[in-house]
């Protein structure tokens, strides 16, 4: 017979699965941070005449991603304040 896992359970291992891929996506995010500042240099080394040209303006596109915007709130949330909850247990399919 399938025993049936809790809710809390289930939430327990949602936030561990949560800082595991928090962990994966924080290490693509600084690499994503790093070819942007080589596409930043590319940018500003770009003669003035091609600026508005598809290379310039793609180069401005990527250099203007506001990548840092939110992710540390995420990351305190997931890593600190979701693995303090306690989640109750009731009769609802728990």
């Amino acid at each position: 017979m399938k025993t049936k896992v809790s809710r809390a359970e289930r939430w327990n291992s949602a936030v561990k699965k949560a800082g595991r891929t928090l962990e994966e996506f924080g290490t693509a995010l600084e690499e994503l941070k790093e070819i942007q500042e080589e596409y930043d240099q590319w940018y500003e080394a770009l003669p003035e005449n091609l600026a508005s040209s598809l290379t310039g303006v793609l180069l401005e596109a990527i250099t203007s991603c506001d990548l840092d915007g939110g992710f540390g709130a995420l990351q305190e949330m997931i890593c600190e304040e979701l693995p303090a909850i306690d989640p109750p247990r009731g009769p609802f399919f728990d």
